[in-house]
């Protein structure tokens, strides 16, 4: 199974895509990965075990603590925006010295206004989608451990070709959901 990854995450590297960024090359690389695994062999339920916890432990909660801190910075930024803008509508509207000067009154009370309205549609925008991100990889890997349990056993039988399938269908759709796909 780490053999297939292995050389997955090489042809990645090689054709450039993982390092880019680029949404349409990261949601290629996550599809390859899921094509890749499910050519496999289902691996023994002890092992599977174990890449769901590594998935759970270092993949999800990697995602949700960038999603979390993205979301952080983001709204501190913004905070900070919003409230420049509206000190420079505040200073326009009432600063003695730009009531004689009409356009420089209505350059600064605008220049107040687009910055609150940038930060409101940023926080109502991309923040949102980080939060939705951190909610759904809450709710997944909950899901995933329930799965996990239904499952999964400390045999060292292969796992059915239908659990292996659920699994990497499951891991599948975490790593391609449209809101943390930005985050990974």
């Amino acid at each position: 199974m780490r053999r297939g990854l292995a050389l997955l995450v090489a042809a990645a590297l090689g054709a450039g895509g993982c390092a880019s960024g680029k949404l349409a090359e990261k949601q290629a690389f996550y599809a390859a990965g899921r094509e890749v695994k499910l050519r496999q062999p289902p691996p023994p339920s002890e092992e599977l075990q174990q890449d769901v916890d590594l998935f759970l432990e270092d993949d999800l909660l990697l995602t949700f603590d960038k999603a979390k801190m993205s979301e952080r910075r983001q709204l501190s930024a913004l905070r900070i925006v919003f409230v420049g803008g509206m000190a420079a509508v505040v200073v326009g509207a009432t600063a003695g010295s730009l009531k004689e000067n009409a356009g420089a009154q209505a350059a600064v009370i605008g220049a107040g206004a687009a910055a609150m309205a940038w930060s409101a549609y940023r926080y109502f925008g991309p923040v949102k989608d980080l939060r939705e991100c951190q909610e759904f990889l809450t709710s997944k890997g909950a899901q995933l451990r329930q799965w996990e349990a239904r499952n999964l056993d400390d045999s060292s039988r292969p796992v059915s070709p239908e659990t292996w399938r659920e699994y990497v269908n499951l891991v599948s759709d975490i790593q391609l959901h449209p809101t943390c796909l930005a985050v990974r």
